[in-house]
């Protein structure tokens, strides 16, 4: 993948003032199929997919998201973060992984305090 495709695409899965349509990552998709980035279309596909979910559906994962960094528990924090990822949610994938070493590293440090 070149620099511009490679711009390109990281575009399209940041582009939040407007977010990109689905049919917009879909044609883009398309593209990026037909030049032989398979896992960069399904990662558009994905994204499609995210564009078109209803409000409730929106907001339940908003609330999954916010459970989770509530959350004191540092394996269902990653089991949930393995589920966001595979939605296509990279970058809720990428926060709840980062709370969940943050989980691991204060147990870490309150074990130590106590020994």
């Amino acid at each position: 993948m070149n620099q511009r495709q490679r711009l390109i695409f990281l575009n399209a899965l940041t582009k939040d003032n407007p977010p990109l349509s689905a049919g917009q990552l879909r044609l883009l998709k398309e593209q990026y199929a037909k030049a032989g980035f398979e896992a960069e279309a399904d990662i558009l596909e994905r994204r499609a997919k995210i564009a078109e979910l209803s409000p409730q559906k929106q907001a339940a994962v908003k609330e999954a998201f916010k459970k989770g960094l509530s959350s004191t528990d540092s394996i269902s924090v990653r089991n949930l973060a393995n589920h966001f990822e595979a939605e296509g949610f990279f970058g809720n994938a990428s926060k709840l992984r980062e709370w969940a070493n943050n989980l691991d590293v204060g147990a870490t440090i309150t074990q130590n305090q106590k020994e």
